[in-house]
């Protein structure tokens, strides 16, 4: 995991080497971040009553989350693909729409096969923002602040997890005591939220910097992502992303692998910790609270990457962070609840240092792809990788059934974390491809340099 120094910059706050415009960029592609994770996560909060409305089993209700994990895939290959053809704004905006439209149809879903087909459309569409605002803000923001970028623009997607909770406290509860069983539909119908930003979106952002460059240069139009997905000869291979780079596949793969562990580990957490909660006693309110402090640990461990990312380099820092993450989740999970506080405190750093740092994800994966291939090879890899959003909360139910539920949670946690510190602090990807095609690395392969400022 060593680092590369390159040439000192003058010294001054971080802050003052971004332009208004960089600022503006950043705040769209981050509010739709935050109403992007909002929207996501509803399901986990509606589960318990969604569960009883359609007399689901916990496995059942497991595979609504895992729904939208099964069409990642090819949202991000669509969609990223439109973001390199025609630019990240546009697909940022087809894609808010198309996850407004699925979260307000969950409202009104009359079972359980409608619901899981809603939740496969917010599943697709929710990548595709994702994926182009990952690429937008890390092309917008000055080179050697990067991680930084990557770190910030995540932490949109914890507040938006706050958000739900505080919506699912208040709002849902007073729904309810008007019209009982009607609450988990109302909070659905709050996805018409991210239309409005969408058209903020669409008057006032302008074109990331490194896209615009390339098509100025007509790199867009000489390597049309959309033709090489949909139009090539072996478009069928297009799942191992040969057609990408024939000469790198063996990257591609690594990094899906790596990201399908990262999601193995997080999701199960994610997806059933109010499911957890109110199995250990927590009422509503209090598991609103608890899972809004998390949230803050969240947030907080998504600013604390990008410094220390830049501070420490990315690969490193990633390393550590989860190591940390791990060493608290055996006693999180196994001491049932008992002391509130207890669990509200552990699961702040827990989340802090074990989901807060996938905020660099976005520049790790990036950094293997040109900016004519990036929000594609972005959005695909990542989402292929995501499937393992799609198998850890059924996975974690099905252990929770010969075992508990928090025994589950750990030991998914410890096993993939695991995985993910040893192939993105080794670099594995970058190693794979030495041994297999050496001519063909990239010295952006997995970059993890520091650059120092004075």
């Amino acid at each position: 995991m060593s680092t590369s120094p390159v040439q000192a910059l003058p010294t001054k706050p971080w802050y003052r080497y971004l332009t208004k415009e960089d600022r503006k960029a950043f705040f769209a592609a981050w509010i739709g971040v935050l109403l992007d994770g909002y929207d996501f996560v509803l399901i986990s909060f509606a589960l318990p009553a969604i569960k009883t409305a359609f007399a689901l089993s916990l496995v059942q209700s497991a595979s609504l989350i895992s729904a939208a994990f099964i069409s990642r895939w090819i949202g991000g290959l669509v969609l990223g693909a439109i973001g390199d053809r025609y630019g990240r704004k546009p697909a940022m905006i087809l894609s808010i729409f198309m996850f407004a439209f699925g979260s307000i149809a969950c409202a009104l879903a009359p079972n359980f096969w409608i619901l899981f087909v809603l939740r496969l459309i917010i599943g697709f569409a929710m990548v595709g923002e994702y994926s182009a605002s990952a690429a937008y803000v890390i092309e917008s923001w000055p080179k050697h602040m990067r991680n930084k970028a990557s770190g910030f623009l995540l932490s949109g997607y914890a507040f938006g997890v706050i958000a739900a909770a505080q919506v699912d406290k208040y709002f849902v509860t007073w729904v309810d005591s008007m019209h009982p069983g009607w609450g988990w539909r109302a909070l659905f119908l709050t996805g018409i939220i991210p239309i409005v930003v969408a058209i903020y979106m669409r008057k006032t952002l302008p074109e990331a910097a490194d896209w615009s460059e390339a098509k100025e240069k007509g790199h867009v139009e000489k390597n049309d992502m959309l033709q090489v997905l949909f139009g090539g000869e072996r478009k069928i291979l297009n799942y191992l992303i040969i057609q990408f780079d024939s000469k790198r596949w063996i990257i591609g793969i690594a990094i899906m692998l790596t990201i399908f562990a990262s999601f193995m580990y997080t999701w199960p957490i994610q997806g059933l910790l109010p499911t957890y909660l109110r199995g250990v006693g927590m009422d509503q309110t209090v598991v609103a609270n608890v899972v809004s402090f998390a949230g803050l640990g969240n947030a907080a461990g998504y600013i604390i990457a990008g410094f220390a990312g830049d501070k420490f380099g990315m690969r490193r820092w990633y390393a550590i962070s989860l190591l940390l993450s791990q060493i608290i989740v055996f006693p999180l999970f196994m001491q049932n609840g008992k002391y509130v506080a207890l669990v509200a405190g552990m699961l702040f750093f827990q989340q802090m240092f074990g989901q807060g740092v996938s905020g660099l994800l976005p520049k790790w994966v990036s950094s293997y792809f040109p900016v004519d291939k990036r929000a594609a090879g972005l959005g695909f890899c990542y989402n292929v990788g995501a499937l393992g959003g799609a198998v850890g909360p059924v996975l974690g139910a099905a252990i929770a059934a010969q075992f508990s539920l928090g025994f589950a949670l750990a030991i998914l946690s410890f096993g993939f974390a695991a995985v993910v510190m040893v192939s993105i602090g080794a670099n594995v990807p970058r190693l794979l491809q030495k041994k297999i095609g050496p001519q063909y690395v990239r010295p952006e392969d997995g970059n993890d340099e520091i650059i120092k400022e004075g």
